[in-house]
């Protein structure tokens, strides 16, 4: 740090003396300028206390000794596809030789830029001056090798720092934590604008309108004084999202109240495959989905419109649903793909056949997922939303075609068989856990406005 230029003793009163000077020149100012106020013709008696300001301590000093003080930080960063050990530790602000070549060389080590990229680092660095941040402790948190593990458990790989050139390296699984959320809103006209508000995660919101989408109207059929409630389980670990699970949040049972009407939907597994069910043991999945995107809006329905390119009335055989470019496309139900290339005025386009009679189109796409013979299962995913072909802006043209022709979506879902049962064996343990979860349900609904309870429990 520069020295200051008051080096001396005569400098510093002098210093003062001028500071004094400024501080009475403007308190004179102000007593001139009280009297202007005063209808009193009475004197005013003006009083002037001086007194010394204490010299401070050395600013030099005081720097010094804070630098000699040591500077710990705490930073995380999820690792990305082309990373680099340096990139990584530049990112993350370690600046430590010592550290990086063993990070280089140690065959745990390396593991932590292996695929997928995603996975949580979180770095203890002391230092931060000329000399750089250097590593006192490192933790990284991945997906488990184990496939059957990932939805359960988090691989970790701890690195500690002995010495100034010698770490420590422990790998270990940790168990994720099942956080459980229950939450109850009103819904007057619009699912996903209501959860928004009540901050729930839009996978949640999305799971609520598959379960109950051969219910409800969603475009259509709200209306005020509706209401929605959800029990839900949230993977975490140690408070930290898992973003290598593809689906972190789980519904496990929800009511929806409609216009009225009451509807019940429970998560139940029978020979290890869970499905949703009403409350009379009812499968609430048909083997087609609704909608390839739930959360988008309807710009064009299954019916004659004018033709935004060509200006005529046409019949519109398909739904248009308005959604940003990369929005996720899935497929409605299980098939295969039979096309998935360039078609004219469908720009880049996915067929999937479902039976010998039933295929549905997925148009406009900017990117595709899937390859020509792929077999793919219901809500997976195949592309993304785009705007090639004969399109005006992003959007996903989508068709149902039975026999050859065009048939409306939405009729076909709500028509098509269900997607399981519910066997005998497994009918005493549903109603018991059914009955459990419309208690829980029940009592979030006993406030005007329920608040969200979270209930954290380990798997």
């Amino acid at each position: 740090m520069p020295k200051h230029h008051l080096d001396t003793p005569a400098k510093r009163a002098t210093a003062i003396t001028v500071v004094l000077a400024v501080l009475l020149g403007f308190g004179a100012t102000a007593f001139s300028v009280a009297p202007l106020t005063v209808t009193d013709s009475a004197p005013v008696t003006v009083r002037i206390l001086t007194e010394a300001l204490a010299t401070p301590e050395d600013l030099d000093d005081q720097a010094e000794a804070l630098a000699d003080q040591p500077v710990i930080l705490h930073r995380s960063h999820h690792t990305q596809e082309g990373d680099t050990m340096d990139t990584l530790l530049k990112r993350l602000g370690v600046d430590d030789p010592q550290a990086a070549l063993f990070l280089r060389q140690h065959p745990v080590a390396r593991k932590i830029l292996s695929a997928p990229a995603g996975k949580l680092v979180q770095v203890t660095t002391s230092g931060g001056g000329v000399s750089g941040a250097s590593l006192s402790d490192m933790v990284v948190l991945g997906p488990p090798s184990q496939a059957e593990r990932q939805n359960s458990h988090a691989s970790q790989i701890h690195i500690s720092r002995q010495g100034k050139t010698t770490f420590k390296v422990e790998e270990s699984l940790q168990a994720l934590q099942t956080q459980t959320h229950v939450s109850s809103i009103h819904v007057a006209s619009n699912l996903f604008t209501a959860a928004d508000q009540a901050q729930w995660p839009e996978s949640i919101t999305r799971q609520v309108s598959d379960v109950f989408a051969n219910d409800i109207d969603f475009r259509h059929g709200l209306r005020p004084g509706d209401r929605v409630t959800v029990i839900y389980e949230t993977l975490s670990l140690d408070a930290e999202p898992i973003p290598w699970v593809e689906e972190p949040h789980h519904l496990t049972a929800a009511q929806f109240v409609n216009q009225g009407r009451s509807f019940d939907a429970f998560w139940f597994a029978q020979a290890g495959r869970g499905h949703y069910f009403d409350a009379q043991g009812r499968s609430k999945e048909h083997q087609f989905l609704a909608e390839p995107l739930p959360t988008s809006r309807i710009t064009s329905g299954f019916a004659a419109r004018m033709h935004p390119i060509h200006h005529h009335w046409q019949n519109h055989l398909g739904i248009d649903y308005a959604a940003p470019k990369g929005t996720p496309v899935r497929a409605v139900g299980a098939g295969q793909v039979i096309f998935a290339g360039w078609q004219k005025g469908y720009g880049n386009v996915i067929r999937l056949r479902h039976s010998d009679t039933q295929e549905t189109v997925y148009a406009h796409l900017s990117r595709s997922n899937v390859k020509l013979g792929q077999n793919v299962m219901r809500g997976q995913s195949l592309g993304m939303v785009g705007a090639t072909g004969w399109a005006t802006g992003p959007h996903l043209h989508f068709e149902f075609k039975v026999d050859g022709h065009q048939v409306n979506p939405v009729n076909v879902a709500r028509q098509a068989p269900a997607l399981t049962t519910l066997a005998n064996s497994s009918r005493k343990a549903f109603q018991s856990a059914a009955k459990i979860a419309l208690a829980q349900l029940a009592a979030t609904q006993t406030t005007e406005e329920a608040p969200q309870v979270a209930i954290a429990r380990m798997e």
